[in-house]
């Protein structure tokens, strides 16, 4: 597994488990700069992989096993593997054909402990006919069987099945299931919905005073499912006691997911260690915002309290950080919110919350110290890989004032900090040299990442626009064309376009650093070298000298 970003190679030892697999990662090389693009095994045993993308200088490299004879791992498995694989792939043959067998096979493995093999059972029943086993589900009494064939209906086409599969739904007791299973069963209830719409009234009512009756709940992750439906639902009630989950774990400070490294396993990387636990530390009440984007959706069940409540929130929760870009996220949330308040109080909320400027967080940058001037190709040379560098002593503070005032923070963001219009530049000396570093900064338009380039429309006028594409839908698109500003937006009607292509024009302005003095440039290079960490090499050295 290669990891262009970060320059390194990953190991997975896969091993077998039930009717699949399992995989373990470890590092097994990295470099820097090592920006990988390819890998292949060769037929004389040794690894080949290259490196290079994006008008990098490429190399090729092989890796081969110098030390002595190991032992072959044994892959056999044990006959309970082989037989619940059998089972998965005989499953799996029903996948794409139609056959009486089909059924009952997969009906008798709907419940089945591995989670592959239900997978492949239930797919197998949405490739039958569903008159051939609608039966079987009415009057099942299992309830996974009854999860996951909801699951399976669900999927389907024919809306008028749903008031049966909420009937059959509402009857499983939800308390009853494993963690899992309540959140697979919440999930069915939301599938069902997406795929169908609302249901009819007296289902609505039914299913939400059933849900309602397990809420707030003592699982994060159900009151989160929880939360949706019920207020899908109308519950009654259901905006304030969501007010009340976003003041909580505002107060708490919880995070949205357990999925994050441990202290002791970022200790054990000296390279990538420190800077996740400095994003992690950093990093908004997540869940909290979750709760935050549901209540934006909210329309009915304000009460003056529970709105201002909310509304202050917007205004607390932005002076957290989270990266310039999250800032104009948290505005757009608002705005949505905003649209379910009644016209004569909106002037009151708008003063409540606050208002995100981004042309605040211009003014706020520092100012270049300068005198720049418009810079060639040789004197970029000679500061940057010619011998001025070499011997150029600096601090952080310096470069860090440099990546500021050049404006890079408004679009790239650099250990856990900044915009995400443009590339993390975290690790950037991992993939860049210095002399394809240069070059990047000082001819953005040489060559464009997909992954950030704008988009050109020529329009039916003659007219042309470029900028980001933000969402579109079948009418219109929404672009935009200002990096500097992920808040601004414009429309353009489809019906307007004549033809769209990328643009050839980076978002990234050229000319960039010649706002700064010499001595800034050379500051801003090794801050970036350094991956903007105080505590880097570079800066040590310089201090101990």
């Amino acid at each position: 597994l290669m990891d262009w970003s970060f320059g390194t190679i990953y190991f997975a030892d896969l091993k077998a488990r039930a009717s699949s697999y399992s995989a373990e990662r470890t590092q097994f090389l990295s470099g820097t700069p090592l920006p990988l693009t390819d890998m292949i095994a060769g037929a004389d045993g040794h690894l080949y992989f290259a490196t290079g993308g994006r008008r990098i200088n490429s190399h090729l490299f092989r890796l081969r096993y110098v030390g002595p004879d190991s032992q072959i791992t044994d892959n056999d498995v044990d006959n309970k593997t082989k037989e619940l694989r059998s089972l998965r792939q005989r499953l799996e043959n029903y996948h794409v054909e139609q056959s009486e067998a089909a059924i009952p096979l997969a009906w008798q493995n709907l419940n089945h402990e591995d989670r592959f093999i239900r997978y492949a059972a239930r797919i197998a029943l949405e490739h039958q006919p569903t008159e051939q086993w609608l039966n079987k589900f009415l009057t099942e009494n299992n309830p996974q069987k009854i999860i996951e064939a909801s699951l399976g209906l669900a999927r389907g086409d024919d809306a008028n099945l749903q008031s049966k599969i909420l009937k059959k739904l509402n009857a499983v007791s939800l308390e009853s299931q494993s963690a899992q299973q309540q959140l697979n069963m919440l999930r069915a209830y939301e599938l069902l919905f997406i795929r169908m719409g609302a249901p009819n009234d007296i289902d609505k009512k039914i299913t939400a005073k059933k849900l309602k009756s397990h809420f707030p709940n003592t699982s994060n992750e159900l009151n989160r499912e929880l939360g949706q439906l019920l207020l899908f639902l109308e519950s009654e009630g259901i905006t304030q006691e969501l007010v009340a989950l976003l003041e909580k774990h505002t107060k708490e400070g919880t995070m949205l997911t357990k999925g994050f490294l441990s202290e002791g396993i970022t200790e054990r990387s000296e390279q990538y260690g420190p800077l996740i636990r400095e994003i992690i530390a950093k990093m908004p009440p997540s869940e909290a915002i979750y709760y935050g984007v549901l209540l934006s959706h909210a329309e009915t069940g304000w009460t003056k309290e529970a709105r201002s409540t909310y509304f202050q929130w917007f205004y607390d929760v932005l002076n957290a950080k989270g990266g310039l870009s999250f800032k104009p996220g948290m505005e757009n949330i608002r705005l949505a919110a905003m649209k379910h308040v009644p016209e004569e109080e909106k002037e009151f909320y708008q003063e409540l919350s606050g208002v995100y400027s981004p042309s605040s967080a211009v003014v706020d940058l520092p100012k270049p110290i300068g005198p720049g001037k418009q810079y060639d190709g040789s004197d970029m040379g000679e500061m940057i890989w010619g011998s001025e560098l070499a011997d150029y002593k600096t601090d952080f503070s310096k470069g860090e004032r440099a990546y500021k005032a050049g404006m890079c923070i408004l679009c790239h963001r650099i250990r856990g900090e900044g915009g995400a219009v443009g590339s993390d530049l975290t690790q950037v000396s991992d993939k860049y040299g210095r002399y394809d570093l240069l070059f990047a900064i000082y001819s953005p338009n040489d060559e464009i990442s997909d992954q950030y380039a704008n988009t050109l429309f020529h329009l039916n006028d003659g007219k042309k626009v470029a900028g980001r594409i933000k969402s579109e839908n079948d009418e219109k698109i929404v672009i935009m064309p200002n990096p500097f500003n992920e808040g601004y937006t414009t429309e353009i009607l489809k019906s307007n376009i004549k033809k769209s292509e990328l643009s050839p024009l980076s978002p990234m302005p050229s000319g960039l650093l010649n706002r700064l003095s010499p001595e800034e440039i050379k500051d801003l290079f090794v801050y970036l070298e350094a991956g903007g960490n105080p505590d880097h090499k570079v800066y040590k050295d310089n201090q101990n000298e």
